[in-house]
């Protein structure tokens, strides 16, 4: 990537767009995505209670989220390289938004856990996409500036999570806690189609990567390490950690060196 690649006052291919707007859209998306981790905490009891579901059941609400989401960042940057930038990130808002009314409009426990899985794994590529673009639409000397408030966003989400989701619970429905995404989303989908281009230098990486290594070893740390009658398997199975990481090396050992001379091509 060189300086050759910013005008400084306009987005890539978009010359009557303000950068900052952009920086504005993908906080915005990266935010949302964020504050789901935290603001279904505490409606969790909420959730047993009208789903007629334990208290124990009701943490995998929680705990799908956060394994597809981990599942989906380390082969995110593959996902938007053979996609195209833009295309996944809308991909990503649409795909959140959707799930999340299916979250919301879900009638048993099963549903919800199911919504919530494929919730966390739209949700996983905005991070990085977010962060991409960032980096892609700001001059270098404006970066700094724009990845304060991004990560300012980030660390302000989870913080207030909570407390929202308690508000929200109360007066209104958990299924709220859940539905609110689905108007932002609308919002960052007509923003995103309207202001983000991908830029002049990014070209799509037809290399391989470790996905599949990386899932399969995320899939086997889930197992091995989720709750049995509220103790942490991690406790009983540690070993587990060590093989199920191990299918991941061998893919990871063939990526990096293809990886260094994609980027050597440019």
């Amino acid at each position: 990537m060189t300086d050759a690649t910013f005008n400084g006052t306009a987005v890539p291919g978009k010359a009557d767009i303000s950068p900052w707007l952009v920086a504005l859209t993908v906080g915005l998306a990266a935010f949302m995505e964020v504050l789901d981790i935290s603001i279904v905490n505490v409606a969790l009891q909420h959730v047993a209670g009208s789903l007629s579901a334990s208290a124990d059941e009701s943490t995998w609400v929680l705990t799908t989220y956060l394994v597809t989401n981990a599942i989906v960042l380390p082969v995110s940057g593959w996902l938007s390289n053979r996609l195209g930038r833009k295309r996944y990130f809308l991909g990503c808002i649409v795909g959140f938004g959707i799930t999340s009314l299916l979250c919301g409009l879900a009638p048993t426990l099963f549903l919800l856990i199911v919504a919530r899985g494929l919730q966390g794994a739209t949700g996983g590529g905005l991070q990085p996409s977010s962060q991409a673009i960032l980096a892609d639409t700001l001059r270098p000397e404006k970066r700094g500036q724009a990845f304060a408030a991004y990560g300012l966003a980030v660390v302000f989400a989870p913080a207030i999570g909570p407390t929202v989701g308690g508000w929200i619970t109360d007066n209104f429905s958990w299924r709220w806690v859940f539905l609110l995404n689905v108007p932002v989303a609308v919002i960052l989908t007509m923003l995103a189609m309207r202001i983000l281009a991908d830029p002049p230098h990014f070209n799509r990486c037809k290399t391989t990567t470790p996905s599949a290594g990386l899932a399969w070893s995320a899939g086997h740390w889930f197992a091995g390490h989720g709750s049995n009658d509220g103790k942490p398997r991690c406790l009983k199975r540690q070993g587990q950690t060590g093989v199920g990481l191990a299918p991941a090396v061998p893919q990871l050992a063939r990526w990096i060196p293809l990886r260094s001379e994609w980027r050597g091509s440019d």
